[in-house]
């Protein structure tokens, strides 16, 4: 496969930027600081995600350590071909992998394509992140090329070859027990044994007459060892059912328990729900019928206020009364107003008795009469309009309180009718009302909220308590055992039995062995030279089969090696060519195993790399990892990632790393990265 172009929208420090790739070798050249590893970091994201956990520090996890630095959309695009399809690859990284966005398109049609999943970069290479980081990807100051089982999956395809080689360890072990048992030269050996058993015919031969008398006695103590056996397992069996029972015994006595935990549980909250329960004497009101109630409290208060506002004005009710009476009795006809006209009327007659009588003494009394009558009248019309207007001021003032008065009547109604159902809903529950209502209905919503939730607790404790009786019915139904002995002593008697009889087992070997000796001392003790014969016979079969499985084991181990060559055998042929290209040395003092470990033969031993300079370790993983690639893509071959990995290399290592990569980029698509005018290999 190979990238095509990438378009960076934020990642890290680098924005709105843009590249386009080639064939073969690409060389990004820029100071450091630039963003060339963000770059390199930024294309593994694509095909693997954000990798470390959310609680995970800045320098261990990219979520938080590439977030873009100047804000605006996280992620970016990426354009490559593999397989003989072009795509084009979007990613949008949020806060958590949940948030990110994965789009996957044919190129340059620009459809939705569904080849891939958003483990694109796995099923692509094959291989997680953490083994991209360790083949695919060469970073500088990072070497290390242990294999994962990631790795070995894509290298080791031969399942059958692993099985193979499983096979080939149980038969080395059972040639080499079989070797040791005749082995000619060591003392357990039966070859080795064998000749001194020769040699000691002779006194064996002297020493018959005995012989007899000690195969019976080791007859007669096997048959004991035996029988004592047979007791012995018995005793175990025996003793296994027991502990077997034991073992039940706790099972249930363990979900019993359990289940008697559920019931103290259930109990506790049944007695927490009764306690609720107890405050209220008659029921538990709903909390919406409480709502209600304290709807109806704050609608009393509401009216209670608008009330109380005309109660003041209400107690003015006499003062109003008696000032309308006033003033209607200040605007009757009064008695001075009568006193003018009858002046008047009388000022009149007297003038007309004058002027009959021609009498001076009546005109002049009728006039004066007749002046202080309209007087008096003028004065008394003059003040009737302020008696009036007072009259109506009064009127209107009484009007208003009685308009007042039937407001305050209503509201005094309207209060009582709700502190009456108000009452009448708290006599219902069986609880006397208090004078602060409203507060009395907030503890009885916080009574009644606690009386649900204990509610809603006991349903869920007998709920478990149910749930739990029906799941272990069989074994509830169960009866406990009755007089099981101590579990330890149990074990204790256990033991010692089993050690008797791997004792009395080690012993029979022993007694079969010294029976078989006597049995043929007997025989060499009657007939010496037939048995010399017999031994000798054996003897020579025995080393015979010593030297076939002798070269059995030695066809194996090269079968072994040739096997493993199958695994390691390209990987071997890559380094070493790779490295005597750089180096131009021989490759041949480096071996490498089947988990790809280098070692270095040096003074006569291998030793491990981690003993020698940086710029041999990084050459060892540079060569190593390119090795690998070849040998985990036999088909289509990934592009390869460089940052920078020839910074240890010495003057001399570098003038062949030119030629080494063009050879490299002949095959595949190298992206490198460098900040050095002198590493800038173009």
């Amino acid at each position: 496969m190979r990238l095509i172009s990438a378009h960076i929208e934020n990642f890290g420090k680098l924005s709105d930027v843009s590249f386009e790739f080639d064939q073969g070798l690409n060389v990004i050249f820029h100071e450091n600081g630039w963003g060339k590893s963000t770059l390199a970091a930024f294309i593994r994201a694509m095909f693997y995600g954000l990798t470390g956990a959310k609680n995970a520090s800045i320098l261990n996890s990219d979520r938080k350590k590439y977030r873009p630095w100047q804000g605006g959309v996280f992620g970016g695009k990426l354009v490559f071909e593999t397989k003989g399809k072009s795509y084009l690859l979007t990613r949008v990284f949020g806060g958590t992998d949940s948030e990110d966005v994965f789009e996957l398109r044919d190129y340059p049609a620009n459809v939705i394509s569904t080849d891939y999943g958003t483990k694109i970069g796995e099923e692509l290479f094959g291989i997680d992140s953490a083994s991209f980081l360790r083949t695919i990807f060469i970073g500088q100051n990072d070497m290390v090329t242990n294999v994962t089982d990631s790795i070995n999956s894509k290298v080791g395809r031969l399942l059958d070859d692993s099985e193979d080689l499983k096979g080939y360890e149980a038969a080395l072990t059972v040639l080499n027990d079989r070797l040791n048992s005749l082995s000619p030269t060591r003392k357990t050996g039966s070859i080795s044994k064998r000749r001194g058993e020769i040699t000691g015919i002779d006194r064996l031969v002297k020493d018959g007459k005995d012989l007899y008398k000690n195969l019976e006695e080791l007859e007669r103590m096997t048959d004991d060892l035996r029988r004592r056996q047979v007791e012995i397992r018995e005793k175990l069996k025996e003793n296994g059912l027991v502990l077997k029972k034991i073992s039940e015994a706790k099972a249930v006595k363990t979900i019993k328990d359990h289940r008697e935990m559920l019931i103290n549980g259930h109990k506790a909250k049944a007695d927490a729900l009764e306690e609720c329960r107890s405050f209220f004497k008659d029921k538990v009101p709903t909390k919406d019928e409480i709502d209600g109630m304290l709807e109806f409290s704050s609608e009393l208060g509401r009216k209670e206020a608008e009330r109380d506002a005309f109660k003041s004005q209400h107690q003015e009710e006499e003062k109003l009364k008696q000032t309308l009476h006033n003033a209607e009795k200040d605007a009757g006809m009064n008695s001075m107003f009568i006193l003018g006209i009858v002046l008047t009327v009388l000022g009149c007659g007297l003038c007309m008795a004058g002027l009959i009588t021609s009498s001076i003494p009546f005109a002049i009394a009728g006039g004066a009469a007749l002046c202080i009558g309209i007087v008096l009248i003028v004065l008394e019309k003059s003040r009737s309009k302020e008696k009036t207007l007072n009259l109506l001021n009064a009127r209107n003032a009484y009007d208003q309180f009685l308009e007042k008065k039937s407001t305050y009547d209503k509201l005094d109604r309207e209060c009582k009718d709700i502190s009456d159902r108000i009452t009448g809903f708290l006599n219902g529950i069986g609880v006397k009302a208090e004078t602060n209502v409203n507060s009395q209905l907030l503890r009885l919503r916080d009574r009644a909220d606690d009386y649900y939730d204990a509610l809603v607790l006991e349903k869920e404790a007998l709920r478990a308590l149910s749930d739990y009786e029906k799941g272990n019915k069989g074994v509830l139904s169960q009866t406990d055992y009755e007089d099981l002995p101590n579990e330890n002593d149990v074990e204790q008697e256990r033991q010692l039995l089993e050690d008797e009889l791997e004792k009395n087992r080690s012993l029979l070997p022993e007694y079969e062995a010294r029976k078989n000796t006597l049995r043929e001392q007997i025989d060499e003790w009657e007939d010496n030279k037939e048995t010399l014969r017999r031994l000798k016979e054996i003897q020579q079969e025995e080393k015979l089969e010593f030297d076939r499985k002798a070269m059995a084991k030695k066809v194996l181990e090269r079968a072994k090696e040739n096997m493993t060559m199958r695994y390691v055998g390209p990987i071997i042929a890559g380094f070493k060519k790779y490295y005597s290209m750089i180096t131009g040395e021989s490759a041949d003092k480096f071996y490498i195993d089947a988990n790809t470990k280098v070692t270095i033969d040096e003074a006569g031993l291998q030793r491990d790399t981690g003993l020698f300079s940086t710029g041999i370790k990084d050459l060892i993983g540079i060569v190593l990892r390119i090795s690998l690639a070849d040998a985990m893509y036999p088909d289509e071959l990934p592009m390869l990632i460089m940052d920078d990995p020839f910074v240890n290399f010495d003057d001399e290592k570098m003038s062949r790393v030119t030629s080494f990569l063009d050879m490299v980029s002949a095959k595949y698509q190298i992206l490198y990265f460098t900040c050095s005018e002198f590493r800038r290999v173009i």
